[in-house]
């Protein structure tokens, strides 16, 4: 490729009248080079420290142009955010504390998870002034205040409650310390997602967010979630064991080393009566513990 059919190319893809979009992507490569050559950038969520992998999931492009620009006298004249502190003195002035008081945000969110009433704030901190984004946001707000539509809301409330925030249960995962509960988020927001998806394509079509769900391509997605979840952790063996237990026939060595396991109690008989036998003259009687978790006797 020749260096006009190139930058051809790259005019194709990349908007280079954009100024800031521009700038905005010279300085995301810039971060990405220097954290390949091993430099800790504003200690990037401290995951160089913990040798973990940089991963671009998405880059979403935000345009400037459509949002209402309000400064923070603005928002705090219309009342749109309210924090209250804590009235106990000792949380009293910790941010974590504090909770929404009276303001349009508490008053319209009657979200059922987290992921939608952060969602749902960041909506409020970027109001938008496309009329295109504002009549879709109106159409699936008149569809859920008619009577008529009153089942598939509840429908809609039974399985948002139970999507949960999964970024603590994969971060666990993916650092070898995740819990049988980690798991079992995960497999839970994975079904319900799927189910929510499933409840959209019967929905009217003509509403984009309906469209999107029901389209989503993520679906199949949750559904090999689900299905690697199933085959790898036994959750009834690990709620009496109280820790993580993957089912047999996932690894042949795991396999192995739990038959193993299985067998130290005839292990450890065997190596007791050896030992009665070997006692010296002088011990009339003894004792021996076992310490099945320590791994010995």
């Amino acid at each position: 490729m020749t260096e006009m059919e190139r930058w051809i190319h790259l005019k194709s893809l990349f908007p280079f009248d954009n100024t800031a979009l521009l700038q905005a992507t010279g300085a995301l490569l810039k971060v990405l080079e220097q954290w390949q050559r091993g430099q800790d950038v504003d200690r990037l969520n401290e995951a160089s420290m913990n040798n973990m992998s940089l991963k671009i999931l998405s880059i979403r492009t935000c345009r400037v142009d459509d949002l209402l620009w309000m400064d923070q006298s603005t928002f705090l004249s219309l009342k749109i955010f309210s924090q209250e502190s804590h009235p106990s003195a000792f949380k009293k002035g910790h941010s974590q504390s504090a909770k929404e008081g009276l303001s349009l945000f508490g008053i319209a969110s009657k979200c059922y998870s987290t992921p939608g009433s952060m969602c749902l704030k960041e909506l409020f901190k970027r109001p938008t002034r496309n009329i295109e984004t504002l009549r879709e946001r109106y159409s699936v707000i008149r569809f859920c205040v008619e009577a008529s539509n009153i089942e598939v809301v509840h429908s809609f409330v039974g399985i948002l409650k139970n999507v949960t925030d999964i970024k603590v249960p994969l971060s666990n995962i993916s650092t070898m310390r995740g819990t049988s509960n980690d798991w079992k988020k995960l497999q839970i927001t994975a079904k319900n997602l799927i189910a929510l998806a499933d409840q959209c394509k019967v929905l009217p079509q003509q509403i984009r967010l309906f469209r999107n769900l029901a389209e989503s391509e993520r679906s199949s997605k949750w559904y090999h979630v689900v299905n690697v979840i199933h085959r790898l952790i036994n959750f009834q063996e690990s709620r009496r064991a109280g820790r993580c237990v993957v089912n047999s026939g996932v690894d042949e060595d795991l396999d192995k080393l739990k038959r193993d396991h299985g067998n130290m109690q005839q292990i450890y008989t065997e190596t007791v009566n050896l030992e009665m036998e070997n006692l010296p003259l002088f011990v009339e009687q003894g004792v021996i513990e076992f310490l099945p978790h320590v791994g010995h006797c």
